[in-house]
């Protein structure tokens, strides 16, 4: 499937301006993560229950797939038209969207560390199995703040190559 078929899915994108077509690419990529981003958790935690459950989570993983061949195509269509990097033209403009891309990313690593260990006690509650003992929340706690602050630092490397800067230094 060629890239401008797949973005030619995207209501209104054949009748506007080049102008108006990179408005819309913009506020679709934004809108794009939050979408990634919560099916693939509402996807991923009902994988978690089917097991638990000892079922084996078919449509979770389909649907997981799925996702991910349809973010691998919509990412390469947005990044082949530029949509996704930032041009800054001062160096205040650049440590501003620095500052965003660390504060998200340190934001993101927290969430996620509460998350998994949220995780750690509401699935064996919900499960009506035995919680964690005090020794397994010891290894479990510094394992997910790796996990978290590893995931933070990638995103924040990923982050920071989409900020191109367009002045001299």
């Amino acid at each position: 499937m060629n890239n401008e078929k797949t973005l030619r899915l995207i209501p209104n994108y054949r009748f506007t301006d080049e102008y108006e077509r990179q408005v819309l690419l913009n506020l679709y990529a934004k809108l794009y993560v939050w979408i990634f981003w919560g099916t693939l958790m509402i996807s991923a935690l009902d994988c978690f229950i089917s097991m638990y459950f000892q079922q084996i989570p078919f449509i979770s993983i389909i649907a997981l797939i799925g996702l991910m061949v349809n973010s691998i195509i919509f990412t390469r269509a947005l990044r082949n038209k530029k949509v996704d990097l930032f041009d800054v033209d001062s160096k205040d403009e650049y440590q501003k969207y620095i500052k965003k891309a660390r504060n998200g990313s340190i934001l993101f690593a927290f969430v996620m560390f509460i998350i998994f260990n949220i995780n750690n006690y509401l699935i064996p509650f919900v499960t009506h199995q035995e919680l964690p003992k005090i020794t397994a929340l010891s290894s479990q706690i510094p394992m997910t703040a790796i996990i978290a602050m590893i995931t933070g630092l990638i995103i924040y490397m990923i982050a920071k190559s989409k900020i191109i800067r367009t002045y001299k230094k």
